[in-house]
C-alpha cells in the first residue's frame, strides 16, 4: 500500500501568478494555471512539477491519514480554512495565500518538485511536511524561503531526511 506524507501550511502567491489563478478560487487547485504565465511556461522545475503524476494531490483534498489536530503547535498555518470547508485547502485572493492540508504519496518527489517552483510562484511560504512512520516520534519539518527547504535544497539538520522530503 505505501505510506503517505503530509504536507500542509499558507503559500503566498506572486502577484503575476495570483492574477492567472482563477483556479485557485474552487475547492480544487489546478496547477496547470502556471502555464498561463509567461516567465513560467517553459520553466523546466514547473513544467517537471505539471508533468508529475501526483500533481493533482498537492494541496487538494484532505488527509485520511492525518489530522489537522495532531499538529497543536502549526495552527497558526492553517488559519484562514473555513471549518466547514468540504476540502481542506482556501484560497483567500485579496491576500493571495493559499491554505492547504494535504497528503499524498511521494513516490515521484511531488513534493520537492513542488517547493522546487515555490521561488518562482510565492513570495512566502510557510509549509509543514511529515512522512508517516514519523508521524509521533518527530515534529514534523518546517520550510520557509528562510530555514528548511529553499530552493530544492534538502535540510541538512533534518533527524529524517530522506523520508518525505
Amino acid at each position: 500500500m505505501g505510506m503517505y506524507t503530509c504536507l500542509f501550511g499558507k503559500v503566498t502567491f506572486k502577484d503575476d501568478v495570483a492574477q492567472k489563478a482563477n483556479h485557485l478560487s474552487t475547492e480544487f487547485v489546478i496547477w496547470q494555471h502556471l502555464l498561463n504565465t509567461r516567465r513560467l511556461k517553459k520553466h523546466p522545475d514547473v513544467i517537471a512539477f505539471l508533468t508529475d503524476q501526483r500533481v493533482f494531490m498537492v494541496a487538494n483534498g484532505a488527509s485520511a491519514y492525518f489530522s489537522a489536530d495532531e499538529y497543536p503547535d502549526q495552527q497558526h498555518v492553517l488559519e484562514g480554512i473555513p471549518d466547514d470547508a468540504e476540502s481542506a485547502n482556501h484560497y483567500q485572493p485579496n491576500k493571495r495565500t493559499l491554505t492547504f492540508f494535504c497528503s499524498l504519496k511521494n513516490y515521484t518527489d511531488s513534493i520537492e518538485k513542488f517547493t522546487r517552483i515555490l521561488p518562482l510562484i510565492a513570495d512566502d511560504w510557510d509549509l509543514y511536511s511529515q512522512y508517516e512512520e514519523m508521524q509521533h516520534e518527530y515534529a514534523p519539518d518546517h520550510h520557509t524561503p528562510r530555514d528548511g527547504l529553499v530552493h530544492g535544497e534538502r535540510n541538512s539538520e533534518s533527524p529524517y531526511g530522506g523520508y518525505g522530503f
